[in-house]
């Protein structure tokens, strides 16, 4: 298993465990009073594609996950499509959260948010248990956040 897959499985694990019904990685033992169900897509202008779609539908979402290192439409890796991945969501979406969590060592979280602009987070991968708790509250926080406005 590449470590690319490994990765994504990791986001599913988080956000879809028990059917999405509960969540309760942390063990505290509470119940989200909503459902965390990802999307996944192994292309990034396919993904952009159902996005806009999806916005110009009138659907909107909370949250957005990118990772910097992300596919084109050959399959091939390309370092920082991520970046501009979060750009164009950020272009379409100017309320949706981003998250943008990578392995990529020497990108400067700061900076790039920065860029992106709005509600953007980083978040460096892999994750220890201490930062994997940190991702988990931060994108359910950003969720709660995100209901409560709309």
């Amino acid at each position: 298993m590449t470590r690319k897959r490994l990765g994504w499985l990791i986001f599913f694990h988080l956000f879809d465990q028990d059917g999405g019904e509960k969540f309760d990685v942390l063990g505290d033992g509470q119940i989200r009073p909503h459902r965390l169900l990802p999307h996944r897509w192994d292309c990034s202008f396919k993904f952009l594609e159902v996005f806009e779609a999806w916005h110009r539908d009138g659907e909107c979402y909370p949250l957005c996950i990118v990772d910097m290192r992300m596919p084109d439409e050959n399959g091939l890796i390309d370092e920082l499509r991520g970046y501009a991945v979060a750009q164009r969501v950020r272009e379409v979406d100017p309320g949706i959260h981003i998250v943008i969590a990578t392995a990529k060592p020497d990108i400067d979280g700061e900076d790039l948010c920065r860029k992106v602009g709005g509600s953007t987070h980083f978040f460096q991968t892999p994750f220890s248990l201490e930062q994997e708790e940190k991702f988990v509250l931060k994108v359910h926080e950003l969720v709660d956040e995100w209901n409560e406005r709309n």
